[in-house]
């Protein structure tokens, strides 16, 4: 009988050294798993930073690997049963919260802010962190898979849509991801509902918001600015509009820089980026912890980020998923509720 060849998430899985990462672009099948901390500091970085800078986490691993081959999985569903769920903010908290900031847009210069929210599963057993992430990759959803674990007692996962920049010597890429509305089994309807997102105005307008920001900042450190397109691009539950971009840094710059300059975007702060970020501090009603910053890493003169959205926090039988919406003005507290849901349902339907 042939035995299966071990994989790098066997490895993660099986491994008894902390901390743990996982990346996976899928768009350009690469992937890392590093594991523990080494005490002498080496080329490869696994980098941290969350949504308000504050407490980023950094380290080489001891051991390191690259293997760039795409991943096939083909995983059962887990079919763990929810004992109870929990929403920080509850529906009618969001509606009160959507109503008040569509009050504040009025009386002030926000044009935009997201708002986010956590929903808590208490399960019936406990999960396997590597299993979940192995599902999220066989139903392809998402571009970007993650995994850190600092130790047994949590493991932060996502599957991000979104690109934060990718920088190898003077050469960046970057996007604007934004706007959001649901798919169709029918390929008519689905074809219609991304010409509704293409032409939305307020679809439009929120996204406008995340392309002058990139723009605004690529201008300071780069020249020859390259902008694509505006398109969609399908997820497997939403559609979202998607323009990439790619530009010649003009002088050296250090990662971190460029990670202090383009992190957070509009797409998951808001516009103005200051004030949108100081409501969200004053009004959202959880702390976002590890959802929205940034992971990736570094390698001399290379640095790849992702946007961690679409993620979650594992402990032990329970699990924090995270997920935000744009809020403009027009935006309507059902239909954002509403999204949050679709963001999350490569989660939710894992669990009975």
């Amino acid at each position: 009988m042939r035995v299966a060849e071990k994989t790098l998430l066997d490895e993660l899985r099986q491994s008894s050294l902390y901390p743990k990462f996982y990346w996976y672009d899928a768009q350009n099948s690469q992937q890392i798993v590093a594991l523990g901390k080494s005490k002498d500091p080496n080329d490869f970085t696994v980098h941290f930073m969350p949504f308000d800078h504050q407490n980023p986490l950094s380290f080489s691993p001891e051991v390191l690997h690259i293997d760039n081959t795409s991943v096939d999985l083909q995983k059962p569903s887990l079919n763990i049963e929810i004992k109870e769920r929990t929403d920080t903010p509850s529906r009618d908290q969001w509606n009160e919260d959507i109503s008040q900031l569509l009050s504040y847009f009025e009386t002030t210069d926000l044009d935009k802010v997201v708002m986010a929210r956590k929903t808590t599963l208490t399960l019936n057993q406990k999960i396997d962190s590597v299993d979940l992430l192995e599902r999220l990759i066989s139903k392809k959803s998402g571009r970007f898979y993650f995994l850190i674990e600092l130790d047994q007692n949590s493991t932060f996962i996502g599957s991000s849509p979104e690109l934060l920049f990718h920088r190898k010597g003077a050469q960046l890429q970057t996007e604007a991801l934004a706007g959001t509305i649901g798919r169709d089994q029918l390929q008519e309807k689905d074809l219609e509902l991304a010409k509704n997102l293409r032409q939305g105005e307020k679809e439009q307008r929120e996204f406008g918001y995340v392309t002058h920001f990139i723009e605004q900042k690529l201008r300071s450190f780069a020249s020859k600015v390259n902008r694509e397109e505006c398109r969609v691009i399908q997820m497997p539950y939403i559609h979202h509009l998607y323009q990439p971009y790619t530009a010649e840094l003009t002088a050296p710059i250090a990662h971190h820089i460029l990670l202090q300059t383009l992190h957070p975007t509009p797409a998951i702060s808001g516009s103005p980026q200051e004030a949108a970020i100081d409501y969200i501090k004053n009004n959202e009603r959880f702390d976002r912890s590890m959802y929205a910053g940034a992971i990736g890493w570094t390698q001399s003169d290379e640095a790849h980020y992702a946007v961690a959205i679409r993620s979650a926090i594992i402990r032990q039988n329970a699990i924090d998923l995270f997920a935000g919406a744009g809020i403009v003005a027009g935006s309507d507290s059902t239909s954002e509720w509403n999204e949050l849901e679709l963001k999350l349902t490569p989660y939710l339907e894992e669990f009975l």
